[in-house]
């Protein structure tokens, strides 16, 4: 498979390039686009890229490049991702696909046209305590799911980054909460009818989103409340699931899963705390403590390349990663109306073939094995 990577910020040199080029004679990255040169030219030749352009205009044109992979900041996603499809190239993007529902079903209504793979990353889904939650909820160890709690909290993007664009009017939802939506809907896989949202801008001079919370609730009448902020000092990144057989809390930055059957035994603790002490310290042994989310980026993109040829499934079916973009916007239009919102209305106020709109909700219902 012949890549051209678009964008040399940090998760292109950090995660892509280094899965890409792990991946010997299964992936070669032929191009690298980057509008700030001197960048392009240092990434190009660290990773041994053959080419380097300012202009992504020029890969897109190049029939050589089968595959176009995009590392660049969400309000380009949309025009990217378009264009690369229009010259027949197969798509991955990071989180999230796009800034809105509206482009994200145009790109989706493109890619089934153009019949090309279409991706989106998320990582998380291949960490080997989220691959164990699945695999209990699919033996059916907790029953029937009744409630989720999720947390996504992180901290103000000043601290991390000089760059401005996540500051526009839906921020922190399109953050780290993509991932966290993104989970439950691997884990349930169940559509969401309805979803009640509120949130806090960070003030008068400054509206933009910094902390909601989201109530969904799935069509079981089951729920999941999910908390996202950037207004805390640390991080934190939690799904809790309560079923009628059981509970299982996850963590998997710092890989514990745990799972409760009745109550809490003192030998439960002491178990659960040599396991979390084990991992930790294994962690920081092989200098993975940090570094987790990343080290699955290239069996992520084994199996993404594998799907283009027909011999896996994709990683992410493109169907729940537009249901991650529908939750988002059904969740600012409950904020700024203060009312819940029916998923299915604010879907068909889009006028998708009735197709389209079958494929999207039975795509909801079942996984890619991960």
């Amino acid at each position: 498979m012949r890549i051209g990577v678009i964008g040399a910020g940090a998760v292109a040199r950090r995660s892509h390039l280094p899965a890409w080029c792990s991946l010997g004679d299964e992936a070669h990255v032929v191009a690298l686009a980057e509008t700030h040169a001197p960048l392009a030219r240092k990434v190009a030749a660290e990773f041994q890229i053959p080419r380097w352009e300012e202009d992504y205009g020029a890969i897109l044109a190049d029939p050589a490049v089968e595959l176009v992979d995009v590392c660049t900041p969400t309000p380009t996603h949309f025009e990217i991702a378009t264009r690369a499809l229009a010259a027949g190239k197969h798509v991955l993007l990071e989180k999230p696909l796009a800034l809105s529902l509206a482009e994200t079903l145009t790109i989706y209504q493109q890619a089934e046209e153009a019949q090309r793979g279409l991706c989106v990353v998320q990582n998380y889904r291949y960490m080997d305590v989220v691959r164990a939650a699945r695999a209990r909820l699919s033996a059916g160890a907790l029953g029937e799911v009744a409630s989720i709690y999720g947390e996504a909290l992180t901290r103000f993007p000043s601290s991390w980054t000089l760059n401005t664009w996540l500051y526009h009017p839906r921020a922190v939802l399109y953050d780290f909460t993509p991932h966290l939506i993104d989970l439950v809907i691997h884990l349930k896989e169940q559509p969401v009818r309805r979803v009640h949202a509120v949130g806090r801008e960070c003030g008068p001079d400054a509206p933009f989103l910094v902390a909601a919370q989201l109530l969904l609730e799935f069509e079981d009448q089951s729920t999941a409340l999910l908390d996202t902020s950037w207004l805390g000092s640390a991080f934190s990144f939690a799904v809790n699931l309560h079923g009628t057989g059981g509970s299982c809390y996850l963590e998997p930055m710092k890989d514990v899963f745990r799972e409760v059957h009745g109550s809490i035994t003192p030998l439960d603790d002491v178990t659960h705390f040599l396991r979390k002490l084990g991992n930790t310290l294994w962690g920081v042994a092989s200098r993975s403590y940090f570094t987790k989310p990343l080290r699955v980026y290239v069996q992520f993109f084994r199996d993404f390349t594998a799907s283009l040829n027909g011999q896996a499934p994709m990683p992410v079916r493109i169907e729940q990663s537009v249901w991650t973009m529908l939750i988002l916007d059904a969740a600012w239009e409950s904020i700024r109306s203060g009312r819940p919102v029916e998923t299915a209305e604010l879907l068909a106020a889009h006028s998708l073939p009735s197709g389209l709109v079958d494929r999207l909700w039975n795509g909801c219902r079942q996984s890619a094995p991960a």
